[in-house]
């Protein structure tokens, strides 16, 4: 005999409970912090560490290539949004240099069952969403403001989040920021003490970057400047356990698969392994062309 009842929506579930948790955090924080102004930068900041991951998801997802203008940029967000919140924003209120544009929002899956107390005016309750847009296009080399101009919890007609671009970073910078980063600590990393690079330079202390490896939780152990950038690439091609492709364990010597900016593989004696770069010719080429 079977049981009837009424069957549960899996997608409202687990929407409604993502609703829950990140509600449970922001009051969390709001008992950390005194200052509501604190509480803003830290939902920021957690936004921006989901976003410089979230990035990868959302271009193996989508296959998306570089984006062509500000405007291509603005299609793909919107499309983020459809993804990983279910809900299609719309992109309104372009500037006239097209450097700046707003998204709407009808309705919002972080607001549900929320209402803000008067004396919580100055919280940013969905904060977390301009940091996640910033880390994001950080690691595809671009640099966004992002702010709230309208609040549905402020008693507003509609949430309006306005985005605008600052400039597009050079690949030096972008390769800088995009992992490497401490998969324990969440430093922002150049390069570590990897297969890719085993060497320590001494240079001057204005000039240091101090790096590590941290995939076996082991302190930061070495050096680098931007001017090694191109050698150590190209060092690293020419070592006869690189050709086509091939990656070796350093740990244990076994073969591994190839890697992207910011992806990191667990070899079979359960280490990290982590270089920067992809090991495919062209690919590296280019990254190598682009640091001259």
């Amino acid at each position: 005999m079977s049981r009837t009842g009424t069957k549960l929506d899996a997608k409202k579930v687990n929407s409604e409970l993502f609703t829950l948790t990140y509600g449970s955090i922001v009051a969390q924080l709001l008992q950390d912090y005194d200052n509501m102004e604190d509480v803003n930068k830290q939902l920021e900041r957690m936004g921006y560490n989901i976003g410089i991951r979230l990035i990868e998801d959302f271009l193996a997802r989508t296959g998306s290539g570089r984006c062509y203008d500000f405007r291509d940029t603005a299609e793909k967000i919107q499309s983020g949004f459809k993804i990983f919140l279910g809900i299609t924003p719309s992109i309104t209120n372009w500037s006239p240099a097209g450097d700046e544009f707003s998204l709407c929002f009808e309705t919002n899956p972080l607001t549900e069952f929320v209402e803000l107390p008067d004396n919580y005016s100055n919280l940013k309750y969905c904060n977390i969403l301009p940091g996640v847009l910033r880390g994001a296009c950080e690691m595809v080399q671009m640099e966004i403001a992002c702010w709230f101009i309208q609040d549905q919890l402020k008693n507003d007609n509609l949430t309006e989040l306005r985005v605008k671009f600052v400039k597009r970073y050079s690949s030096y910078r972008c390769l800088c920021i995009m992992e490497i980063r401490c998969k324990y600590c969440c430093k922002s990393l150049f390069k570590g003490d990897s297969i890719l690079f085993n060497a320590h330079h001494e240079v001057k202390p204005k000039q240091q970057i101090n790096v590590g490896c941290h995939a076996d939780e082991s302190d930061c152990c070495s050096y680098t400047t931007p001017e090694n950038a191109p050698n150590w690439i190209m060092n690293a091609i020419n070592q006869e356990s690189w050709t086509k492709g091939k990656l070796y364990c350093p740990y244990c010597n076994n073969r591994l698969g190839s890697f992207n900016f910011v992806n990191e593989l667990k070899c079979y004696c359960d280490k990290y392994v982590k270089p920067p770069i992809r090991i495919v010719n062209s690919k590296v080429d280019i990254l190598y062309e682009s640091l001259k």
